[in-house]
């Protein structure tokens, strides 16, 4: 069965391919079949709203949100916009920093993935702010997914786990104790989303 990753802000499809699942299409919306559906952060909201006119295998979803603005003022959002148009190096490295409980960590993942965070273009980049600032899923919606499985950082800064409380009542709860950024060099969690894909 085909699987689907919807990805975070300013993340790349490498990124998800050395760190997550290897076999994945990316950031497209695959019609009249059954899928399994990974989606991160920002992502999360694209899945939440592909979800609801498609007949859904398995749903993993990472450090979710209904509505990015709940958990964050316009203000931050306009401010990266502005940010990336006077340099777009310095903003991502702040935005890396607040994605992870540990600034080694952000450090090394700045440093590993240099070349595909130097390729991301600006304008997509800003896009993708916009997309966060407007985007807003008013009800979920599980009624096509057959398995919902639900993954948290405790420490998340970016969307901080207790304004996820209207997922808790679907699906298997996961929580690590990380940042937003809870993907990077976990095994733990490699492990347990290839579990739920191939169980």
């Amino acid at each position: 069965m085909k699987t689907i990753i919807f990805p975070g802000w300013a993340s790349f499809k490498s990124f998800y391919a050395k760190e997550l699942l290897e076999d994945f299409f990316y950031d497209i919306s695959l019609q009249d079949e059954e899928v399994n559906v990974i989606a991160w952060s920002m992502g999360t909201l694209k899945a939440l709203d592909y979800i609801k006119n498609t007949t859904v295998n398995k749903l993993i979803l990472m450090a979710p949100t209904t509505e990015f603005l709940k958990e964050n003022n316009p203000k931050l959002i306009n401010s990266m916009i502005i940010g990336l148009k006077r340099n777009k190096e310095k903003t991502l490295k702040e935005f890396y920093n607040l994605c992870f409980s540990d600034l080694k960590l952000s450090e090394k993942f700045y440093e590993e993935y240099y070349e595909e965070i130097n390729q991301m273009d600006t304008d997509s980049l800003i896009e993708g702010l916009k997309f966060l600032k407007n985007q807003k899923i008013d009800k979920l919606d599980f009624s096509k997914v057959k398995e919902v499985h639900i993954i948290l950082g405790n420490k998340d800064k970016i969307i901080p786990i207790e304004n996820n409380s209207e997922f808790l009542s679907f699906g298997k709860i996961y929580k690590f104790d990380l940042g937003h950024n809870f993907i990077y060099k976990n095994d733990e969690l490699s492990a347990l989303v290839r579990s739920i894909i191939n169980d």
